[in-house]
């Protein structure tokens, strides 16, 4: 899943029936009222990039109690193990869910596995999340959400830090000075920057890359001088924001 989604693709996440405004915003209605268990099956399909598998399962029967626009929705959430039933034939699309709930869906999505990332339910799950980031420690993990609720968390998740490295790495300083690499952890690195800096301060080189994320800064300040002091990188996303730094040696 590409976390750099934007704030319409959130209100998409969120809501079946999206009112847009005439602007490019979007308008949102009614975030003050409780999150549904078909509301958050929707998400868990949209955020585990299952849409275009809906109008195969329109048909399948799984619960007895769902219908309506949710059903392919509920059906595809409880096929992938995004959700489960409440009960035999049963899925009360209708009633709320509670922090946890939420919360489990959306690390499913981030790849931790049940059984094995957590097990003892719902503690290890809101533990998890508070570790990773994703939960707020003054929502209790049994409180009945809102939709405002998701919204923030949902955000909060396409908001976490990547995990950015670099691979590769070549650094000389021998003759001319070379320093290469590899940026890792994205898709496209169109944008961001790569600087080269003296341990006290002074820029060297920047190069600003394309999105394979590859670099190479060459004849940088190689005297005596500027050896003993050292040298260190850093490096800048596409909004100037330092995301990765480090010394070389």
């Amino acid at each position: 899943m590409d976390r750099r989604l934007t704030i319409v693709l959130i209100g998409i996440l969120l809501f079946p029936t999206i009112v847009f405004a005439t602007s490019p915003i979007m308008e949102y209605k009614n975030l003050d009222k409780y999150m549904t268990r078909k509301e958050l099956a929707t998400v868990g399909v949209r955020i585990h990039e299952l849409e275009n598998l809906v109008e195969f399962y329109e048909d399948e029967d799984y619960f007895k109690d769902v219908k309506g626009w949710a059903k392919p929705y509920i059906n595809l959430a409880y096929t992938f193990n995004i959700m489960k039933g409440t009960g035999k034939r049963k899925f009360e699309p209708d009633e709320n869910i509670t922090y946890v709930e939420l919360l489990t869906v959306i690390m499913r999505t981030l790849e931790y596995e049940d059984g094995i990332d957590f097990k003892k339910y719902p503690e290890d799950y809101y533990n998890k999340a508070l570790e990773i980031g994703l939960a707020n420690m003054y929502i209790p993990y049994n409180q009945v959400i809102t939709r405002e609720i998701a919204y923030d968390t949902l955000n909060k998740v396409f908001d976490m830090e990547y995990e950015i490295g670099i691979e590769n790495i070549h650094f000389n300083t021998s003759i001319a000075g070379i320093f290469s690499g590899e940026l890792v952890g994205l898709d496209d690195f169109s944008g961001y920057k790569v600087e080269l800096w003296t341990q006290d301060g002074k820029i060297l080189k920047s190069i600003t890359l394309n999105k394979e994320g590859n670099f190479s800064i060459l004849g940088f300040d190689t005297r005596v001088d500027t050896r003993l002091i050292g040298y260190k990188y850093r490096v800048y996303d596409n909004n100037g924001q330092l995301v990765l730094e480090g010394d070389l040696k």
